[in-house]
């Protein structure tokens, strides 16, 4: 009996949970067919041991498989000179590296986290609901014309490469953003409400 993982996308997190969660119903039938197997051949137990033996074998590989996984992803995105941004499918922004804080006027990653978890505190254009629906429906999509505002009112015009985030199961959980360096700045901070939440977030 084996158990294979298809570990996709930047998404590791994710990965563990839902091969976890396979492995304890694999655990939970484990369980069963040693009891059954007490009650009637002892040999069988010998065979399930051995099976079971090797399925925790194989949680210890996956796990490992994981662990460098989300290592190899850590330090590119950490590190990276584009501004890198990955956004939840509700449009909260759960990781920034120091490049895109610093795009948008703030001293770190945590300060940004911090004043303004959400997409749509920058996104000017086009609506953050928008965006998501695009890439969900599209899958990746290159060099999209953004306008995002900084925190102290400027807005730039920026374009991103967007990839979809995807669980192991496949399903649309939400997009990572790839912005190049620098951007034009527009005069003036944008209007209106989104305008004003700007210029107040550094």
């Amino acid at each position: 009996m084996s158990i294979t993982a298809d570990v996709r996308g930047p998404d590791p997190p994710t990965a563990r949970v839902s091969l976890l969660d396979a492995l304890r119903v694999h655990a939970a039938l484990l369980t069963h067919q040693v009891r059954f197997a007490i009650a009637h051949t002892p040999a069988l137990v010998e065979a399930l041991a051995a099976d079971l033996e090797l399925a925790l074998g194989e949680l210890h590989q996956i796990d490992q498989a994981l662990r460098t996984a989300m290592e190899e992803f850590g330090a590119p995105f950490e590190s990276a000179f584009e501004g890198v941004c990955q956004v939840a499918q509700t449009g909260s922004l759960t990781r920034v590296n120091a490049a895109f804080a610093a795009l948008l006027g703030y001293h770190s990653p945590a300060h940004l986290l911090g004043e303004a978890p959400t997409l749509s505190r920058f996104l000017v254009r086009p609506a953050t609901p928008v965006l998501i629906a695009r890439v969900a429906g599209e899958g990746t999509v290159w060099q999209v014309p953004l306008r995002l505002a900084r925190s102290d009112g400027e807005v730039l015009e920026l374009a991103a490469d967007i990839h979809p985030r995807r669980s192991v199961a496949g399903g649309f959980v939400g997009m990572n953003l790839i912005f190049g360096p620098g951007g034009d700045r527009v005069a003036g901070p944008p209007s209106g409400e989104r305008g004003s939440r700007a210029s107040s977030a550094g």
